[in-house]
């Protein structure tokens, strides 16, 4: 423990003036005197704090510094020279100034040289106080120091999974179970197969208890009623499927019947998925045969030899998140779960700021070179630190969190649920494991059509024509391409309803659940669909079921052309992370008779998405759209009851103001654009009014929030045409205001507006807008009646 610079105890007891005899006491608590440059301290000779009134000069600094080397050396402490660096180069000073100036440091350009000295430059900082001292304080107490110090790791080497009581049992009796239910007495040869080459990876790297924990967790969202969404690759597991974890089967297309043990696997089935599969009776029984699997090698999950840690990302209904939090932390115990801890880094654009105003304060130069300089000298550098949206740390039970990471308060609020790992969790993701529970709206709306229709999202058929119709044309919408404004009906379906990803299917065609995931990849991917796939399918070089959609995509490929798996798998990873193809690889992939387009295709990628989280994500989107289709009311009530914050009944009740207020976002949005400003909310806004639009060409409307027919944040179903805005759609009138109007009125049906005003916090501003939409309904203003 050293005393550390100016701000220092030592340093502030030096400048308060107090004697040798106290100096020395306080010393003892440290194990060795730091001294630092007397630049460093220069900014005392011009401060105008009291504590700073015995500085004058540099000369001073030196004898604050003289006196310390002396006292440290009558109590026995070594003195070390240290240079408080905060920057690697001089040059670099002009860094931290611009991150200071955009803070509002007054003093921002005033830097102290606390640069990373030479040994030979630390060497001269001392030599007043004596060569023998200088070399003494800079080289030789550094070394005595340095080798004092054992080697320590801050985090441990060794996995330390968290584990669970008969874990290796459980899962082992569950996936059997489960594989002959789905596959039979006699399991076919690719299905056990498949099953013995998983089960040999996770129980010989002890990764079965992350499969028992996410299989229980998947289980008290199904048990509470919220669908959980699969994410990442965890879906390439058959294990994981078993398991109930994802509900994407990785085995290749194939039929399977319930009544009975038949199984078919159609073998080369072609570029689809089972769900394209053609439907067919069970040979045997004569039940209509399930059509199923999603081929996708487990290689993407675990690794070519089963040693990657498996990383099981999770969507929960938004929410129900907090209630799978506290379901963890009373089955691991409050001091083995932890919310992932995470660090903010400036980005590009803050980077630019910050750049701007220093050089509109600071600098006479306008140059967008310096501009440039400046702001990549500052972009990724740390900002403060965060917690992961939805990552929870398990420790096992014989360790402690202490041998990892310290633990703090996010952003120190003591009255938190959880604390949090104060060390980045990649900085210990290869020592703990992550459980990723995240809070997704598509879960969320799935519950809300439950309970709208009654139909349960899981019965829906994946193969329905009228659905995957509107990844086409709008017929099954009853919608001209005319009166809506584009081609497709995919408006408000999840990962389809962008404008990019519109625009994407409207190019792409889809035919096929399986050409859905593909572009559900091409989405995800960087440089996988612009100025790569869509050149290819526009030259018919390729078509949309030989362009590179996902990673999986390639290993596939490869290992069909003839590449050892090894090798296919090594340049799937490669492309997928953007390191392009090495020479060697190039070489094998041309002698396997590879084409030069789908080469330098791989070469361009920067990232591909995995297939089991594209096929994921189009499951529960492929569920909304079904209602979309087959139940529009539901639908659109329950796509706004998730948007009800960002929009106003002042101008949702009628197509013309819904088609008035686009006009209006329309040019707000390019305003900022030319201004350089951002525009996301408003854009947000736009999507939800697009949406909207659509519901009222299809005949559904919205109503104005009533008090006595609305809740306080779901649109509600009135008719088969009709919709009930809620009470939150009230401009001014917030959540915990809307809770309260629905509760004072369940407990007492309202008299007057006054009578609501007073057993609500409604104030006289909402009051007066409420009013204006006709909220209140028949009330009278006040609780005074005449009689005549």
């Amino acid at each position: 423990m050293g005393t550390a610079c100016e701000q220092g105890e030592i340093f502030q007891r030096i400048l308060r003036g107090e004697s040798d005899g106290d100096l020395r006491s306080s010393m003892k608590f440290y194990d060795f005197i730091e001294l630092q440059p007397v630049d460093n301290n220069k900014f005392m000779l011009c401060a105008s704090e009291d504590k700073y009134a015995a500085v004058s000069c540099r000369e001073d600094l030196k004898n604050f510094n003289r006196r310390l080397y002396e006292l440290a050396v009558k109590s026995g402490k070594p003195v070390v020279g240290t240079s408080d660096a905060h920057f690697l180069d001089p040059e670099d000073a002009r860094f931290r100034a611009v991150l200071q100036a955009g803070q509002k440091f007054v003093d921002a350009n005033d830097q102290p040289p606390i640069y990373l000295r030479t040994t030979d430059e630390m060497i001269m900082e001392f030599d007043y106080l004596g060569e023998d001292r200088a070399i003494q304080i800079a080289v030789e107490n550094p070394r005595l120091l340095a080798s004092s110090c054992e080697n320590v790791r801050p985090v441990p080497d060794e996995f330390c999974p968290p584990s669970v009581e008969n874990a290796r049992e459980i899962f082992e009796n569950t996936i059997a179970t489960r594989a002959h239910q789905l596959y039979g007495e006699k399991l076919p040869d690719l299905v056990a197969e498949r099953l013995k080459k998983e089960q040999q990876a996770i129980l010989g790297n002890h990764f079965e208890s992350l499969y028992v924990i996410s299989a229980r967790l998947v289980e008290k969202s199904l048990g509470d009623d919220y669908l959980v969404g699969s994410r990442g690759s965890v879906g390439s597991s058959f294990a994981a499927y078993l398991m109930g974890i994802t509900e994407v089967n990785p085995l290749p297309p194939h039929y399977r019947c319930e009544q009975c043990d038949y199984v078919e696997f159609p073998g080369d089935s072609g570029n689809i998925v089972g769900i394209d599969l053609e439907q067919k009776d069970c040979p045997d029984c004569g039940s209509s045969l399930e059509q199923d699997g999603f081929d996708i090698p487990f290689e993407v999950f675990c690794g070519f030899d089963g040693t990657k840690i498996p990383d099981i990302d999770l969507n929960f209904s938004g929410e129900y998140q907090q209630e799978i939090f506290h379901y963890l932390k009373n089955f691991f115990g409050e001091g083995n779960i932890f919310r992932a801890g995470t660090i903010t880094t400036i980005s590009d654009r803050t980077a630019a700021g910050f750049a701007n105003k220093y050089i509109e304060e600071y600098s006479n130069t306008s140059s967008w070179a310096e501009k440039e300089r400046l702001k990549s000298g500052i972009e990724g550098v740390k900002q403060n630190t965060s917690q992961h949206p939805g990552g929870m740390i398990v420790v096992p039970e014989n360790r402690s969190i202490y041998q990892f990471t310290p633990i703090n308060y996010p952003a120190n609020d003591r009255d938190s649920s959880f604390l949090t790992t104060h060390f980045d969790y990649h900085s210990m993701e290869d020592q703990l494991v992550k459980l990723d529970i995240l809070g997704h709206e598509n879960p969320t709306q799935l519950r809300h059509l439950k309970q709208l229709t009654g139909i349960d999202p899981v019965t829906i058929p994946l193969d329905d024509p009228q659905t995957l119709q509107i990844f086409t044309d709008l017929s099954s919408l009853n919608l001209t391409e005319e009166e809506l404004g584009m081609k497709v009906g995919v408006l408000g379906v999840p990962e389809f309803g962008t404008i990019f990803v519109r625009d994407l299917v409207t190019e792409a065609a889809p035919t096929s659940f399986a050409d859905l995931v593909r572009i559900s990849g091409l989405s995800h991917g960087e440089n996988v669909w612009n100025n790569n796939a869509r050149d290819l399918i526009k030259q018919g070089r390729a078509d949309l079921t030989s362009v590179i959609t996902c990673r999986d995509d390639i290993m596939n490929y490869l290992i069909k052309n003839g590449l050892p798996e090894n090798i296919a798998f090594q340049i799937m990873e490669d492309v997928r992370k953007g390191k392009g193809l090495k020479p060697e690889y190039i070489q094998k992939m041309q002698a396997c008779r590879v084409p030069a387009w789908y080469i330098k295709s791989c070469d361009k990628i920067k990232y591909l998405f995995p297939k089991a989280h594209a096929a994921a994500y189009v499951l529960m989107a492929f569920r909304i759209a079904y209602f979309k289709v087959h139940h529009p009311t539901a639908f659109y009530a329950s796509y706004l009851s998730l948007k009800a914050d960002h929009l106003s009944a002042a101008y949702i009740c009628s197509l013309s103001a819904i088609e008035e207020r686009m006009e209006q976002l329309q040019g707000i949005i390019e305003q900022k654009r030319r201004e350089g400003k951002t525009e996301k909310r408003d854009e947000k806004e736009y999507g939800i009014m697009e949406v909207l639009r659509e519901g009222y060409l299809r005949g559904i409307s919205v109503r104005p929030p009533r008090v006595s027919k609305s809740g306080p944040f779901r649109f509600r179903v009135e008719s088969e045409q009709l919709i009930r805005a809620p009470y939150v759609t009230i401009e001014g009138l917030g959540n915990t205001v809307a809770e309260g109007i629905e509760k004072a009125f369940k407990e007492k049906r309202f008299t007057s507006i006054e009578d609501l005003q007073n057993r609500t916090q409604v104030n006289s501003t909402v009051t007066e807008t409420a009013d204006g939409l006709g909220f209140f309904e028949a009330l009278p203003p006040t609780e005074n009646r005449q009689l005549f």
